[in-house]
């Protein structure tokens, strides 16, 4: 597959290798966890024709976007490019890809993974992934209303809140946090600042541990396409299955009969079926805290 993406293993396949203990995690093991917070994808925006107030069309604004964060990310950016092209860009800005409405709460990793499986891997418009940006006409019964970065930090937050929770019961670790280390974290997301975001997650899963009263779980969340997800139930990591293919079968509900069928997506990545949840978990592991799966039918 020809892929614009920066991905943690160049071969396209996970490696499989026992899950490291936090104390001790390999050089591979880390520069895996550093790939992943600093993937990005190649973007290529276009402004929607219907914004479009001028004669002369716009030039596409094209980016390194990061697999981690969120499409509001770039507004400004895209503001200040088309603001000589449309009548107000002050608006809230929305994304459609093919005429489909893009959420824009979820990482843009999972986002084009999903993407993928819908549309294919052969589709002409994934390499680069052209979006279409519109300051007009918002979706609202389609899409979370949004205004400023404000509500993506909180969405963000929300986010980590709920994947400390199903790791380890509590959210006390991030309601802990003050608004500089929230900023600070979000900072290291939108820039792929891999050590940052290490540093703050260490302190949260230290933090967790003490107020935890339970072992820690999995906070596993699959996808198909359109972005019907399943949270995987919160299985402890002693009792986790042996094999990812195993902990879909068993674990989500999903409308796949075949999972050997389909490949499994991560980041860009396809995952082979008898990889290790545990190395997963350990390894490709979002900023947000969860590891994010798509089921892609290998027909497409």
């Amino acid at each position: 597959m020809s892929d614009a993406r920066q991905t943690p293993a160049s071969s396209g396949e996970a490696q499989r290798n026992t899950p490291p203990s936090d104390a001790a995690m390999t050089d591979e093991s880390a520069e895996i966890v550093q790939r992943v917070l600093e993937g990005s994808v190649a973007i290529q925006f276009d402004l929607a024709s219907t914004d479009i107030t001028t004669v002369s069309k716009p030039e596409s604004f094209f980016c390194l976007a990061r697999t981690g964060a969120l499409l509001p990310v770039y507004a400004q950016e895209l503001r200040d490019h088309f603001k000589a092209f449309a009548a107000d860009t002050e608006a809230t800005v929305w994304f459609d890809f093919e005429g489909h409405a893009l959420p824009w709460h979820v990482p843009l990793g999972l986002l084009r993974d999903v993407v993928e499986a819908k549309f294919g891997s052969a589709h002409e418009s994934l390499v680069p992934w052209r979006i279409v940006c519109h300051f007009s006409g918002y979706p609202s019964d389609k899409l979370i209303e949004w205004r400023t970065e404000t509500d993506v930090l909180s969405m963000f937050a929300n986010t980590l809140k709920e994947s400390t929770y199903l790791a380890y019961g509590t959210v006390k670790p991030v309601m802990d946090m003050t608004q500089s280390e929230q900023s600070r974290m979000w900072d290291g997301v939108r820039h792929g600042d891999s050590a940052v975001v290490t540093e703050i997650k260490n302190q949260l899963r230290a933090k967790a541990k003490e107020y935890s009263k339970r072992p820690p779980r999995l906070a596993f969340r699959i996808y198909w396409d359109d972005l019907y997800h399943s949270n995987v139930p919160c299985i402890p990591r002693e009792s986790c299955p042996v094999d990812i293919a195993t902990l879909i079968n068993k674990c989500a509900t999903i409308p796949v009969e075949n999972i050997s069928a389909c490949r499994i997506l991560c980041n860009g990545v396809t995952i082979p079926g008898e990889t290790s949840p545990l190395w997963i978990m350990d390894h490709l592991t979002m900023a947000d805290g969860f590891v994010y799966l798509v089921i892609v039918p290998t027909t497409t």
